[in-house]
């Protein structure tokens, strides 16, 4: 019997077919990747499918897991006749135009007529192969094997090709052409199921999906309904986003008026409707159908601007609808020189690289209400290193480890030992009062350690309020307002600034942070002058003061007990050893939430609610502001003086 030449493919390993849980998809860039280690693909605009070969029976599969056989039926029969036994191949069933650019519409179209004819499929990865699989295998090495099987082109059938290396390029003239966009993907790197860093989508176009959140009446001629009313999700929050009102034909208003009828609801599930006489005509439903849509940009308030509603998307589940947001053109150079230092690596494991830190079990879910991984976490730390690390570098830090999700057991974690990697800076630190006895904390010096900790389940940052370099000489203060359950939210906003100005008679400054839950940090930079029993006594002090004119407000007791509508204004975060949570840090809590530092109109602007933003707002909110929102913090560091002392009682 002839020898199989798939056993002489470097990675493939003989075994029955995997049962697959999730495709391989794209992380979405600003640009496309440099370098030959990359290759280019056009990115396709329809359905993503796996095929399924076994024994001549062929099924279709939607990426979350819908039968499409059925209308898919053609495509089916084609595959039946490739010359293979078993086979596992990935692709995208499009409809072409006159052009030859795909086109959802397209699609969509030739479905709702029962023209399976018109349907092509592009296949572009080959995972499995009459007894071995192949996932391990380069991608080159796969796609090859894919090439071979198809054999010439087909009209059902199409071999999606690439170009090596000159991604901007290519990218380029996709656009020129009139196409969505191009994937990019490293050559020699192994299939790996969920979001990952090898595969790397660049749009030419703004096209997204949106859930579908209510619909207007039509005006004029129109019949059915007028617009579609759009949202997505931030976090575990549904926010109403923009409407579209064009890319309708007259069946297609009316057959959206029947499917949406029937999910109308009395009251809107988002959380900023439309209101007074925007509101007027307007029918809300349950968040359940998703659209795509193409649309010029987003406005400044996050909506979307000159929408064109291109369809239904039937293999979209609404609950993963968020806002895409490419990375930094940054992450995907980084990539690139990562895969270049260890181009042998990524052959021997399937584990993605972030800021050189290989993650393992990328895709376990950190956060099940919101569906946020430890892959989407390394990515958002990577996206907002350059606000944050400025605030957290050279600290000891307090970390709350949640290695298996935030739902999970966690715990807190401030010595290093010998589970915590190599790579992670430590400091020794005396314990007060022993000055002969050290002991060894974590640190962060840039973003690989930030990652490395991601990588070992931190789900909190919390530090010190010192630097390395003055341990017994804090440069910051926090005052903690942390509210009682009775205690409205607008007097925790007072609070903060009545303390800022009590700070400014003083010669301080202050600068607010949003926790992640109901309270707010205020923050005061300091030169590293006096000692940590000053700053302690100074906190105090002002707490004390606000006590002491308004008893019945607030309290400086950390006890719960007869606080429930009172405002704690915690000083001790100002004590040795003591922490605060870090800026831009998660927080171990339903929804993903992350400590913010806001400037002083933001604190005013959210009088209703505190601003309690998850990491997939963040680095929206931080690109819309365009700048760090503490500029100015270290140049506002002043000596807490014997002066400034005296005012408030303390002694020096």
């Amino acid at each position: 019997m002839a020898e199989n030449p798939l056993s002489k493919l470097a990675g493939a390993k003989p075994t029955a077919p995997p049962k697959l849980k999730q495709l391989q998809l794209a992380t979405l860039v600003s640009q496309a990747p440099t370098g030959s280690q990359w290759v280019h693909e056009i990115k396709l605009d329809g359905y993503r499918v796996l095929v399924a070969i076994k024994d001549g029976d062929v099924s279709l599969t939607s990426r979350n897991g819908n039968d499409w056989t059925g209308p898919f039926e053609a495509l089916a029969k084609a595959f039946a006749a490739l010359p293979c036994k078993t086979a596992l191949v990935d692709g995208e069933a499009v409809v072409m135009d006159k052009a030859g650019v795909s086109r959802f519409q397209h699609l969509q179209n030739a479905l709702g007529k029962g023209r399976g004819e018109d349907i092509m499929f592009y296949a572009f990865d080959l995972l499995y192969l009459d007894g071995y699989d192949l996932r391990a295998c380069t991608l080159l090495d796969r796609k090859a094997t894919l090439r071979k099987l198809l054999g010439g082109s087909k009209k059902a059938i199409r071999y999606s090709d690439h170009v090596v290396g000159g991604g901007g390029a290519t990218h380029a003239e996709a656009c020129r052409m009139g196409l969505e966009g191009t994937v990019s993907k490293l050559a020699n790197a192994p299939y790996q199921s969920g979001r990952s860093r090898s595969w790397l989508k660049v749009k030419c176009l703004l096209l997204q999906e949106f859930i579908i959140v209510g619909f207007t009446d039509p005006e004029g001629a129109r019949k059915g309904l007028g617009a579609l009313l759009l949202g997505v999700y931030e976090g575990a929050t549904l926010r109403y986003r923009g409407k579209v009102g064009t890319g309708f034909s007259s069946a297609t208003l009316q057959s959206l008026h029947k499917q949406l009828q029937p999910l109308e609801v009395a009251r809107p599930l988002v959380t900023n409707p439309l209101r007074g006489a925007a509101a007027r005509g307007v029918h809300w439903v349950r968040p359940e159908v998703v659209a795509q849509v193409a649309f010029a940009e987003w406005t400044q308030d996050g909506s979307v601007r000159h929408g064109s509603f291109q369809g239904l998307r039937t293999d979209k589940s609404a609950k993963d609808v968020v806002r895409e947001l490419p990375a930094a053109p940054v992450a995907a150079k980084a990539i690139a020189a990562e895969q270049t230092a260890t181009p042998k690596t990524a052959t021997k494991s399937r584990d993605p690289v972030v800021a050189g830190v290989r993650l393992s079990h990328p895709d376990k879910v950190l956060y099940p209400d919101v569906g946020i991984t430890k892959m989407d976490l390394a990515l958002y730390y990577e996206r907002v290193a350059p606000f944050m690390l400025p605030y957290i570098r050279k600290r000891p830090l307090t970390l709350l480890r949640c290695p298996d999700g935030f739902k999970a057991e966690c715990f807190f974690q401030k010595h290093a030992n010998r589970m915590v990697p190599k790579t992670i800076p430590r400091v020794n630190v005396a314990p007060d009062g022993k000055q002969d006895a050290n002991e060894t904390y974590m640190m962060i010096d840039d973003l690989p350690s930030l990652v490395s900790l991601v990588q070992i389940g931190v789900l909190e940052f919390h530090v010190w309020g010192a630097t390395e370099e003055h341990l017994d000489k804090p440069d910051i203060i926090v005052f903690d307002l942390d509210p009682g359950p009775s205690a409205p939210w607008k007097q925790t906003m007072v609070t903060a600034l009545a303390i800022r100005e009590r700070l400014e008679h003083l010669g301080l400054a202050s600068f607010p942070r949003f926790t992640g839950g109901k309270g707010i940090h205020v923050v005061v930079p300091l030169e590293p002058k006096a000692s940590w029993p000053q700053v302690k006594a100074f906190s105090l002090a002002v707490a004390e003061e606000f006590v002491r004119k308004v008893p019945g407000l607030f309290t400086a007791k950390i006890t719960k007990r007869g606080r429930e509508a009172k405002i704690l204004i915690d000083y001790l975060r100002n004590g040795r050893d003591a922490t605060a949570v870090a800026s831009y840090s998660t927080r171990a809590r339903p929804g993903a939430p992350v400590a913010l530092p806001v400037r002083w109109e933001h604190v005013q602007e959210n009088d209703k609610a505190p601003l309690v933003p998850s990491i997939q707002q963040v680095p929206m909110w931080l690109d819309k502001l365009g700048a760090d929102p503490w500029h100015g913090f270290e140049q506002a560091r002043v000596a807490l003086s014997p002066e400034i002392l005296d005012k408030l009682g303390v002694r020096s």
